[in-house]
């Protein structure tokens, strides 16, 4: 059996925060979110012009989404690894503001990206996505492997 050693972060922190900023962005279905409005981005690996996060170096990093949907209306947010759908973060129907948050570790080599994407517009599940800071995407490298 093999003995795990911790292994330190890299030499360079990487973590970003990013939030959409506009009113309400109305998206389609499988839409990559452009969360626009970049509060931190520490390595450089957030690309707020098409809303990826792509590893600059291999490691274990962790992601946090929070999803506002509109009143009257359920938001269903898919993040997404390199294609493939890796959690969810939903905001319930209500009659109020609801929002929900999902936060989720993965394995990364350089390279890869993740994002987050409107889910679909099954059932009462909207295309707006409520802006003012309150829709977020952050990570940051835990782990260098």
């Amino acid at each position: 059996m093999k003995n795990h050693v911790y292994q330190p972060r890299s030499a360079y922190p990487i973590a970003f925060y990013a939030r959409l900023s506009n009113d309400i962005t109305t998206i389609g279905d499988n839409q990559a979110i452009e969360y626009n409005e970049v509060i931190t981005n520490l390595g450089h690996g957030y690309d707020s012009r098409h809303g990826h996060f792509i590893a600059p170096i291999d490691g274990i990093y962790i992601f946090a989404v929070t999803a506002m949907g509109e009143p009257n209306e359920a938001l269903h947010l898919n993040i997404v690894k390199n294609g493939a759908i890796v959690g969810y973060a939903r905001a319930a129907l209500s009659t109020e503001y609801e929002s929900g948050t999902a936060v989720i570790t993965l394995s990364l080599v350089a390279g890869d990206m993740v994002w987050v994407r409107y889910g679909s517009s099954i059932g009462s599940a909207s295309r707006k996505v409520h802006g003012g800071g309150f829709n977020t995407f952050s990570g940051a490298l835990l782990a260098t492997l």
